[in-house]
């Protein structure tokens, strides 16, 4: 069976990891040809602090509370990690208690729904470079760090507050809260029974930590103004981020440096989906055992999507590089991957971003370039030129655009906006 293997800096790494792999999950995110730094990048600016194995915005307090709790309880040092699992288990059984009977009626979104006290990955884990990310743990260190200086933390806790009440001078104490001072306190039974819902006061805490969010581009990020002028439902109403390029009325012109971000991000998300149909009707091809006809269409209606944005495109092409400096905001080592993409997009420049005849990508020499691409990124795994590994490739049934954490930022944002109780009315928006 195939493995991963990586060199363990840190643990902050390995976490990073860990969120990769469950990320490919995910059928909108599996990265067939090394594309995922480019992806990332772009999810970086339009959602940071996001992933696409996040849920619900109300697990930004969740895990916070428990965490908080645990260093101000007296839960024995070689306990704590235990305990943590037991908490974030009984707070899965506290939310399946307020769960409805039907699909329709659950929780979407529930962490540990079907494995329960059996889940290995867990909302603390899930959450955790999110929470670092706004601000709402104030650290710099993994979670497994922080779990392990936990009883360091609170021993420092504990002789700070009794030099205080003995009236000493604690000027020499180095230790800090590791949790904003903001941070909204719990209901105090949100272990028995508990839901998704945000009360007003949670909501607006979680408001100001998204529009306090630092950004690689110094402006405003798409997850930022879609909190500051948007209403639930109509966030519920987009399919895409690019959806808001649309002038319907319905919502404030968005601000020239986000409408550039959002066409960056729809020409590469077309350009590369046609790329992977064109690499999975190539794999198609060496198989006997696949009827040839549903790759047939899938490529041809790829690229029928983006000859109808071919003019667009081009002089998007044309400029290509400001949309490598927009990247290399977020991920300046990405010359590895660069040329491959640029190859690619050269080839459809070529005709004009209109293929007519799809069989003009489909030729020897793209086949052996993309075979060379693979067998440099998965060795031995490379699908390509190795019959055994193909063998066991399932062909996807449809390709879909890559929407950079879409969903995952617009269930979170309308969490936020119920809770501020703008869920319809823009006159709201001020809230």
């Amino acid at each position: 069976m195939p493995t991963l293997q990586w060199l363990d800096f840190s643990p902050t790494e390995r976490e990073d990891v860990l969120t990769l792999l469950e990320s490919q999950k995910d059928k909108s995110t599996i990265d067939e040809l090394g594309l995922g730094l480019v992806r990332d990048a772009i999810s970086d600016h339009l959602f940071p602090g996001l992933s696409t194995i996040q849920t619900r915005a109300r697990y930004f307090l969740f895990v916070p509370w428990l965490l908080r709790d645990l260093e101000r309880g007296s839960v024995q040092d070689d306990r704590l990690v235990p305990t943590l699992r037991q908490r974030e288990v009984a707070l899965i059984e506290a939310l399946l208690a307020t769960d409805g009977e039907t699909p329709d009626e659950r929780h979407p979104g529930l962490v540990g729904r079907e494995n329960r006290d059996k889940t290995q990955r867990l909302p603390s884990s899930i959450y955790w470079s999110g929470l670092r990310r706004l601000g709402i743990y104030q650290g710099a260190c993994s979670l497994q760090e922080y779990l392990s200086d936990l009883p360091d933390v609170r021993r420092a806790s504990r002789r700070r507050s009794a030099s205080s009440e003995d009236g000493e001078d604690s000027e020499g104490y180095t230790g800090s809260t590791t949790w904003d001072p903001g941070l909204p306190d719990a209901n105090g039974e949100f272990l028995t029974r508990t839901s998704f819902d945000l009360s007003r006061g949670e909501a607006r805490y979680l408001k100001e930590k998204v529009l306090g969010l630092h950004t690689s581009s110094g402006q405003v990020c798409l997850l930022q103004w879609m909190v500051r002028h948007l209403d639930a439902a109509t966030v519920a109403t987009l399919e895409a981020p690019w959806s808001l390029l649309e002038d319907t009325g319905r919502w404030p012109a968005l601000p020239a440096s986000l409408s550039t971000e959002l066409i960056h991000a729809l020409h590469f998300s077309l350009s590369t989906r046609a790329l992977t149909a064109v690499y999975t009707r190539l794999l198609v091809a060496r198989r006997r055992d696949v009827a040839p006809a549903h790759y047939d269409t899938l490529l041809a209606d790829t690229l029928a999507g983006v000859g109808a944005h071919a003019t667009a495109l081009q002089a998007w092409h044309d400029e290509l590089g400001a949309f490598w400096r927009w990247i290399a905001q977020v991920n300046p080592r990405l010359q590895r991957d660069r040329p491959f993409i640029e190859e690619w997009l050269r080839l459809l420049a070529e005709q004009g971003f209109a293929v007519a005849d799809p069989s003009t990508l489909l030729g020897i020499q793209t086949e052996r370039w993309m075979q060379a691409r693979e067998r440099r990124l998965k060795g031995a795994l490379a699908r390509m030129g190795n019959p055994p590994v193909l063998q066991r490739w399932r062909p996807p049934e449809w390709l879909g655009l890559t929407d950079y954490r879409w969903r995952t930022g617009r269930d979170i944002v309308i969490d936020i906006l119920n809770g501020l109780g703008r869920t319809g009315d823009l006159a709201h928006a001020g809230s």
